[in-house]
């Protein structure tokens, strides 16, 4: 064998960066100025933030501090908006393994 692909690693070199996100609830949630919502397959997006009232810009995850909303408590273009997000979420759903 190699003795030099035996060798030990230098771990000096080597980074590493956790990050830790949560599984939430499908629905919509918001902050003091913020609109998200949580698809069923669990995505997490923007939609409706300062100077922006429509976007859709997808995120790693919730903001700390984002409360669940009841759906009538947001109005028919976002939730139309989470209709399409979870029709697009099931038709480009991974087949289980």
């Amino acid at each position: 064998m190699d003795p030099l692909l035996a060798a030990s690693p230098d771990l000096t070199d080597l980074e590493c960066i956790v990050v830790e996100a949560r599984r939430r609830p499908p629905g919509f949630y918001e902050t003091r100025t913020r609109v998200f919502y949580v698809t069923q397959r669990g995505d997490v997006f923007l939609l409706r933030a300062p100077g922006a009232p429509i976007t859709v810009q997808r995120l790693d995850d919730l903001p700390e501090g984002a409360d669940s909303v009841a759906r009538s408590a947001v109005d028919d273009l976002q939730r139309q908006l989470a209709a399409i997000l979870d029709h697009h979420a099931r038709s480009t759903s991974r087949p289980s393994s």
